[in-house]
């Protein structure tokens, strides 16, 4: 094979696809840096309660049909300071 003297990027690019596409650019693109596997977010993101007191209050309200303020009152009852508006919004997302 005759020696073929290119100078540049794009004479690099010609040789490895003489090559059959093996050749400087191939190393290059598999050193690249990969991103990572974005990690999927919590359906509890941007609350400000634990997820447990969440499930406990949607529970309650779906399991035993009340109100809003009936679960902020059984809430209240075990420790867990939350308004009925909070119950609401976890409710409808």
């Amino acid at each position: 094979m005759a020696a073929i003297a290119i100078s540049g990027r794009s004479g690099e690019r010609a040789v490895a696809s003489a090559l059959g596409g093996q050749g400087r650019q191939t190393v290059e693109m598999s050193n690249r840096r990969r991103r990572p596997m974005p990690i999927a977010r919590s359906a509890f993101a941007g609350f400000c309660f634990p997820p447990e007191v969440i499930v406990l209050a949607v529970r309650w309200y779906l399991r035993f049909g009340l109100s809003y303020r009936d679960v902020e009152e059984l809430l209240a009852e075990r420790g867990v300071e939350v308004g009925h508006v909070s119950v609401y919004r976890w409710w409808c997302g």
